[in-house]
C-alpha cells in the first residue's frame, strides 16, 4: 500500500468528509480502496485520484507498506515524529479497547538522510500501543514514523 501524508486541507464531497492536514491516506494494492485514517473506502474515482499528479498538490509518497491483513479493518493511523538520537519509538496512550490483530510500521526520512528501518515489537502491543525499534539512531530530527494499526 502506498501511503500519503495530506499536506493541504482537501474536501470529498462525493464521501461526505474533510481531509486535513496531517492525515494518512493509504492507496490498496490489490483493490480499488483507499484507506483515510481509520477507514476503508471503495471508490474507483478516489482510488485513481490518490497519488495522481491533481492528487499530489495535496498529499505527499510517505512510503511503502503492506496492505492491511486481510480480514481486519485499519483502526487507527498516525504519524508521529522520531527525535534525533532515537533508535525506539514508544507509542502510548492509544487506548484502542482491544488488541491490534497487526500494526504496520514505516518511516519517511528527510532528503540525504539515512534509510531506517522500523519493526514492531511483536510482545510491546496491547491495547494501549506498542514499542517500534528502528534500525539506527536517527540523525536528525526530520524523521518520522507512520503507523496503521488493524483491528
Amino acid at each position: 500500500m502506498n501511503v500519503y501524508t495530506v499536506t493541504e486541507e482537501f474536501a470529498l464531497p462525493g464521501l461526505c468528509l474533510r481531509i486535513y492536514v496531517g492525515d494518512v491516506l493509504g492507496k490498496l494494492e490489490d483493490s480499488i480502496g483507499v484507506v483515510i485514517n481509520d477507514t476503508t473506502y471503495v471508490a474507483k474515482s478516489l482510488w485513481n485520484w490518490v497519488g495522481s499528479v491533481d492528487g499530489l498538490n495535496y498529499m505527499t509518497f510517505s512510503g511503502t507498506i503492506s496492505d492491511p491483513i486481510s480480514g481486519g479493518s485499519v483502526i487507527l493511523g498516525g504519524t508521529v515524529a522520531i527525535n534525533n538520537g532515537e533508535s525506539v519509538v514508544t507509542l502510548s496512550g492509544l487506548e484502542l479497547g482491544f488488541v491490534p490483530s497487526g500494526v504496520l510500521v514505516t518511516t519517511s526520512k528527510p532528503t540525504g538522510g539515512d534509510n531506517l528501518f522500523a519493526t514492531v515489537r511483536e510482545d510491546s502491543v496491547t491495547e494501549d500501543g506498542f514499542i517500534v525499534d528502528l534500525s539506527a539512531p536517527a540523525d536528525g530530527d526530520a524523521y518520522k514514523l507512520s503507523y496503521l494499526v488493524v483491528q
